[in-house]
């Protein structure tokens, strides 16, 4: 399988998997909650934390967008304008 450092991935990318390895150290997530969530194996979190985690796009976006719902049912009041 092809890897790319991260060095070479684009910022977007890089803020992407940072925002989930943040989201569940700070909110106190299971990787299994979240992999539920977002309709994908827990596999896919199992070396999250290693510099060389590399996720797919589709399972960025799934994670990213999990993490988004779940962070607005924790905290429903700041989902409203």
């Amino acid at each position: 399988m092809f890897h790319i450092p991260l060095f070479m991935m684009p910022p977007m990318v890089e803020k992407s998997m940072n925002r989930v390895r943040d989201f569940l150290k700070e909110k106190g997530v299971s990787k299994l909650l979240l992999t539920q969530a977002a309709g994908i194996h827990p596999n896919s979190l199992r070396n999250v934390d290693d510099p060389d985690w590399n996720p797919t796009a589709k399972t960025l976006q799934a994670l990213d967008d999990a993490a988004i719902r779940l962070s607005k049912a924790m905290h429903p009041e700041k989902g409203k304008s």
